[in-house]
């Protein structure tokens, strides 16, 4: 085999946090902080896959007569791909072969470090099949290996977003609903807290919370998820007890705030005040109603707006990561003032998906 090397981009949740593991509406963007698997032919002359992880300083190796070992945690996001490829009848394609692993993007960050790794390795493992599977196809393999076989929480967005690039529209039914869109912001800034907490464990609360809400809700009144008005399931809420009542306010309004951004990104003329209000509206239902900010992530975004963003909101499952910023024009700003309160900011640009 030829070398190559496959990048895959972290993502940005601009609207819809939360809304993927609901079937609803989300906009993710990629940005260009990407993972990056470089692929060579295998030396060894045994029959496995070697995998040079270079960010966790370690060596990992997939035995392909054994392929579904999940004993060591650093391994399972490269087994769960393979079992996948496997269920999908191209096991036996594969080919012992070695490469090597570094991404940019910051792990536990709220950034899909995990669903860029997957989707860069899925797009590597195809490779090395001879398979040629569209963007949408990469990216649900990733989100099969994520979400069935690994058993994690959490909805289709990340995957998708990696693998499809730029701004979308996804309606996360199955099979999703993807409206790629052309905006392209000026001005995004991602600003890592520092402060790195696990995805899995807080999906899994407020995932367990909200759907137990939903299920109570359906008790008082016949419902839609994605077109029941809020001002007719608004009264019905007092039913449920205060933390369902919290999480399902937060649901049903930062849907609204979902649709109502993607009218502003469709326009040719970006209203840029508007969409900024609208970040700003979408982290107070995270903060108040969904409790998955932290003082950090306010004070970041506080600071931000002082020194010039026009809105900000976290990114991620929440309670750390990091927090993405709107403020063209005020970059330098924007970054001394995310330094000066300890956050670490970078400046990014809405990027392509999976390449090679």
């Amino acid at each position: 085999m030829q070398p190559f090397q496959v990048s895959a981009p972290g993502r940005v949740c601009l609207f819809g946090e939360h809304q993927d593991y609901l079937s609803l509406a989300v906009i993710p963007s990629a940005i260009n902080m990407r993972t990056t698997i470089s692929c060579r032919e295998s030396t060894s002359g045994e029959n496995s896959i070697l995998i040079n992880a270079n960010d966790l300083d370690k060596q990992l190796n997939i035995d392909l007569q054994e392929a579904y070992d999940y004993s060591d945690p650093d391994l399972a996001y490269f087994q769960s791909v393979v079992e996948v490829f496997a269920k999908h009848g191209h096991f036996s394609s594969l080919q012992p072969f070695e490469c090597d692993v570094s991404s940019q993007i910051p792990i536990k960050s709220g950034l899909s470090s995990s669903a860029a790794l997957l989707v860069a390795w899925v797009k590597v493992v195809a490779t090395i099949a001879g398979l040629r599977l569209t963007s949408q196809e990469i990216g649900m393999y990733a989100y099969e290996a994520e979400h069935d076989v690994m058993g994690i929480p959490c909805g289709m967005m990340d995957q998708l977003s990696s693998a499809i690039g730029g701004i979308i529209h996804l309606q996360c039914t199955m099979p999703p609903v993807i409206t790629p869109l052309s905006a392209r912001l000026k001005g995004l800034i991602v600003a890592d807290t520092k402060i790195h907490k696990s995805t899995s464990q807080v999906h899994g609360i407020r995932v367990k919370e909200t759907r137990s809400g939903l299920e109570n809700l359906k008790q008082y009144i016949d419902y839609d998820i994605v077109e029941t008005p809020f001002e007719k399931i608004e009264p019905y809420l007092q039913n449920l007890d205060e933390v369902e009542q919290k999480r399902l306010i937060a649901v049903f309004r930062d849907r609204d705030i979902t649709v109502a951004s993607l009218a502003l990104l469709q326009q040719k003329n970006l209203d840029y005040q508007a969409i900024g209000a609208l970040l700003n509206d979408h982290q107070m239902y995270l903060r108040d109603y969904f409790e998955v900010s932290v003082e950090k992530i306010d004070t970041i975004i506080q600071s931000a707006i002082e020194a010039g963003a026009i809105g900000g909101k976290l990114t991620g499952a929440g309670l750390g990561g990091c927090v993405v910023i709107l403020a063209p024009g005020k970059e330098d700003a924007v970054c001394q003032a995310v330094t000066d309160v300890d956050g670490e900011p970078r400046r990014v640009e809405v990027a392509k998906g999976v390449s090679n």
